[in-house]
């Protein structure tokens, strides 16, 4: 009869000496604290019992973060990096204006502005730099000067008298002579229409540059060029100029455009003023523009009607039906 197998272990009949060392050594090692690598092991476990660090709700955002993650205005109101990134972004590329002062984001009104010292913590430097080239672009444009023209080779901003027209950019970086009536190089002692230019390539310039006027708006105190992508035809620039968009005309408040009451894309019968959300055909305006623009390069160059400039009316009727069905 065989019998079941055991999985009893009997202990040993006498113990064994390298056992006994080894477990000494251990218990010498828990009664004196972990030394040496079991410290290490000792210090990580110590860590993770620490409780978790108290986190803050960024002001702009509402999500929570960090102190070492959040800068604050000069009243204590805390922001996260990224709030205060793209709050700075928007000014340099978008269409704030970059003040001298970067106003507090807080909703509750505050009037005090994020120390210097404080941006740099979270801004990078080449971001910092940008944003000082926009406060003093757009100081220059809220000052409103008379004679301000643009450099065409760098956009560097200069003040001019109305009998001077060649434009030596003082900028280092530039240096160049330019032509303040057409905008190319100085051609100086000739005028403009006596520059002899290249025929053809000339005449397609002169064409495309008058299809993108005729979408672009120009603003009467800064000249910076305008173009409204939505919304209704009070358009303010970043100097602070209102215009309309429809006329082009500089305008203060909304007493400009018609306030009766008409049916939708119906005239007015008792003012000819400008409706406020009356929206222009955007192709419709380039291809006018293009036509008068070739009849006008006809007179020069008789064959260069027969070139063809800008998208076909096929194309341009294709995206006027894809633009309607989004």
């Amino acid at each position: 009869m065989v019998k079941p197998r055991s999985n009893s272990i009997d202990a040993p009949v006498s113990p064994s000496i390298d056992l006994e060392k080894e477990w000494e050594a251990i218990q010498v090692q828990f009664s004196d604290g972990f030394v040496g690598q079991n410290d290490y092991f000792l210090h990580s476990f110590e860590e993770n019992r620490k409780p978790e660090e108290p986190r803050i709700e960024c002001g702009c955002c509402c999500s929570d973060y960090l102190f070492e993650e959040m800068i604050q205005c000069a009243d204590g109101h805390l922001f996260c990096f990224d709030c205060v990134r793209r709050r700075l972004e928007e000014s340099i590329f978008g269409t704030s204006q970059a003040s001298a002062r970067v106003q507090c984001m807080d909703t509750d009104g505050c009037e005090e502005s994020f120390p210097w010292t404080e941006l740099q913590r979270c801004i990078p430097q080449d971001v910092l730099s940008k944003y000082e080239q926009r406060q003093a672009e757009d100081a220059i444009s809220r000052a409103k000067l008379e004679g301000l023209v643009y450099c065409p080779f760098c956009q560097f901003p200069c003040e001019v008298d109305r009998d001077i027209f060649i434009l030596k950019c003082p900028s280092h970086l530039c240096r160049k002579d330019s032509c303040i009536r057409c905008k190319e190089p100085s051609h100086w002692p000739l005028k403009c229409e006596e520059v002899v230019k290249d025929s053809e390539t000339s005449l397609r310039k002169s064409v495309e540059e008058e299809m993108t006027k005729a979408l672009l708006r120009e603003c009467s105190t800064c000249k910076a060029s305008l173009v409204k992508v939505d919304g209704c035809n009070k358009v303010t620039c970043r100097c602070g100029q209102s215009m309309c968009y429809v006329c082009r005309k500089p305008i203060r408040d909304y007493h400009h455009f018609c306030q009766h009451a008409r049916q939708p894309a119906a005239a007015c019968k008792e003012c000819n003023r400008c409706f406020l959300w009356e929206q222009e055909e955007s192709s419709k305006v380039v291809r006018a523009a293009r036509e008068f623009a070739m009849e006008e390069a006809a007179k020069k160059q008789p064959d260069f009607v027969k070139r063809r400039v800008g998208p076909s009316d096929e194309i341009s009727a294709k995206r006027r039906k894809s633009d309607k069905s989004l």
